[in-house]
């Protein structure tokens, strides 16, 4: 009988256990769903009521990058902010812009020849490792050789925001590694201006 009741306490634990995912994850839906509308941070804005708008934030963005000279392919100055909401209830300090418009560059990765694939060269960074959670983890990835002068065009840094273009398109990840490693021709790579953080737009 002792052994009955352990057993019914063992399966009734076990299932309270398997419904712990499933309300993790409406847990973190809601938290980024407040996150994205501006509700989670509505009590601080009240407290803090000179912050920078965000379009004062792009219109700094655009001058950072007018200096540098550094326009993303596809930039126009008249599209640098978009006016339709897309019926989002937002913070009257927030607005809606396009990747473009935060990024001060994109870059297609490159396409290499046969010959350049070599055992000890730079690794090349495909769709397969990329994981569903938004990180990089190589598994026996292509190298290349890359002349010094061109890896530093071509190369991933902290923080660039990965996309892939072709096949499951849309695919994204945020490069956080150490080592050297290059888009394959397959994603899209944008750099973002300091003032933005790129987990934000790859939750967004």
């Amino acid at each position: 009988m002792k052994l009955e009741k352990l057993l019914t306490r063992v399966d009734a634990a076990k299932a309270r256990l398997a419904t712990i995912p499933r309300i993790l994850k409406r847990f973190r839906e809601s938290v980024l769903a407040a996150a994205c509308s501006g509700r989670l941070t509505a009590h601080w804005r009240a407290q803090n009521l000179n912050i920078e708008s965000a379009s004062e934030l792009l219109r700094r963005i655009e001058h950072k990058r007018q200096l540098s000279k550094a326009k993303p392919r596809g930039y126009q100055q008249e599209d640098a902010e978009m006016t339709d909401k897309e019926g989002q209830e937002i913070p009257s300090t927030w607005t809606v812009a396009r990747i473009r418009n935060i990024c001060v560059d994109s870059f297609y990765g490159p396409r290499f020849g046969r010959d350049e694939y070599v055992a000890d060269g730079v690794p090349t960074i495909r769709t397969t490792d990329m994981t569903d959670n938004g990180s990089i983890v190589l598994k026996d990835p292509p190298t290349v050789k890359v002349p010094e002068d061109r890896l530093q065009d071509f190369r991933a840094l902290k923080g660039d925001l990965l996309v892939t273009r072709t096949g499951s398109i849309g695919v994204m990840a945020i490069f956080k590694e150490d080592y050297i490693a290059i888009p394959s021709a397959y994603l899209i790579r944008f750099r973002f201006s300091p003032l933005v953080i790129p987990d934000y737009v790859f939750t967004f």
